[in-house]
């Protein structure tokens, strides 16, 4: 049985990454739009780990974060929610070469099923 509901991944977004409610891409009045929400948070942390020196990477702190945190939104979410994260951060984890090898690296391998459909949705030659 799943243990964390859809009904709780804004939330759980919003703790895990309180900095998030300082960027213009989050947007209060859109809280109850998990999918809004959740895609500003895409567009957000994919540009700023794109950004991060390629030697800090592996040990940066927001890094390990949002792995682990994506890691149990996948293995213990829901149907809804192992969605939202494929569709508002897997994809985005496309835009950049850099943040898909991190991806590749940080994801569960269990999970690795689920990045690469999110290719296929999107038309986008295997990358491995």
């Amino acid at each position: 049985m799943a243990e964390i509901a859809y009904k709780d991944v804004v939330p759980l977004l919003l703790e895990r990454f309180p900095e998030f409610r300082e960027d213009e891409r989050y947007r209060p009045e859109e809280v109850d739009l998990p999918y809004s929400i959740w895609g500003g948070f895409g567009r957000y942390i994919t540009e700023l780990v794109s950004e991060l020196p390629d030697d800090e990477l592996d040990d940066h702190p927001v890094v390990a974060r949002l792995f682990d945190f994506t890691n149990e939104m996948m293995s213990g979410g829901d149907e809804e929610t192992q969605s939202i994260v494929a569709i508002e951060l897997f994809e985005n984890f496309y835009e950049y070469r850099k943040t898909y090898d991190l991806a590749w690296r940080k994801l569960d391998p269990t999970h690795h099923f689920w990045f690469e459909k999110v290719s296929q949705f999107l038309k986008i030659p295997e990358q491995n």
